[in-house]
């Protein structure tokens, strides 16, 4: 087997072999090129800064969304030339922390103000990436924007506990506060009074002028008894069904725009509405 000199001497002129170099600086760069696609495409924010004067050396386009900046704009700046003050104040005295505590991925969910983008949700993982000498050369944030998540979390926990009709709590958010008040009443030696209310002849409305009349009606009895209630736990339970939920110790207002519910037995305004002339005839008053 017959090996080639690396380097060959012809004339006055050496030649040398550099294949395997080339090879070897061919393959990093394509290593290269492949960290920079990954690291571009990834779908969470992440941030590379200096550890010693915080400057930001790397942002990819997921962090370019979250903070409504070019890279142009992040690139060699600190938190300060980015984010309003007092964000930046927090995120400094996060630094601090971070290049002084033992290496560790810290996490945190915290809300993050932007210039150009609003006020975001965000959980964070953070980790100094040390030197050889174990000093800390660079800051690495992987940073998750879960705002949206959360708020249709919200959304949907919201929807489970209310009436999709009226907006007032449901039969489920009925019993789960029926039961803390029984029990908070009976701790403190109390009395609970609960208020079933129905509408007598609702029937008859759907039937004559239509459920969406009906929807209505129950819409404009739900605002009502919104504000007589004031502050007392009201809730829908379903069809033409109300509960008033009042500890021993509540107090009507007198002075309150929508009257106490004593009040309200002596309204003479009809339930349907002004705009409905007709339903005036058939809905009940205030009974």
């Amino acid at each position: 087997m017959s090996v080639w000199p690396t380097r060959l001497l012809i004339g006055n002129s050496v030649l040398e072999d550099i294949t395997d170099r080339k090879f070897a600086e061919d393959a990093l760069r394509q290593t290269q090129v492949f960290l920079d696609t990954i690291i571009e495409h990834t779908p969470w924010p992440i941030v590379v800064r200096d550890a010693h004067d915080y400057r930001y050396l790397l942002v990819n386009r997921a962090a370019e969304e979250l903070f409504g900046l070019i890279r142009d704009k992040i690139i060699g700046k600190t938190a300060y030339g980015i984010l309003p003050i007092e964000m930046a104040k927090m995120i400094a005295g996060h630094d601090k922390e971070l290049t002084k505590s033992a290496p560790k991925v810290f996490f945190s969910e915290n809300l993050l103000m932007t210039l150009s983008n609003g006020t975001r949700l965000v959980t964070m993982k953070r980790i100094a990436i040390r030197a050889i000498n174990g000093m800390p050369k660079y800051l690495l944030d992987v940073i998750e924007d879960i705002t949206e998540r959360k708020e249709a979390r919200s959304k949907i926990a919201y929807m489970a506990s209310h009436d999709a009709l009226t907006d007032l709590p449901n039969r489920a958010a009925f019993e789960k506060y029926l039961a803390l008040a029984v029990a908070n009443a009976a701790d403190a030696h109390q009395r609970v009074a609960v208020l079933c209310m129905d509408l007598d002849r609702f029937k008859e409305v759907n039937d004559v002028f239509g459920r969406s009349i009906g929807d209505a009606l129950l819409k404009e009895v739900a605002n009502r008894l919104r504000i007589a209630a004031e502050d007392t736990f009201l809730t829908r339970l379903g069809g033409d069904e109300f509960m008033l939920v009042v500890a021993a110790d509540a107090q009507p207002n007198p002075e309150s725009s929508g009257s106490s519910p004593s009040r309200c037995r002596h309204r003479r305004t009809p339930c349907g509405g002004a705009r409905t002339t007709d339903l005036r005839k058939h809905c009940q008053r205030w009974e």
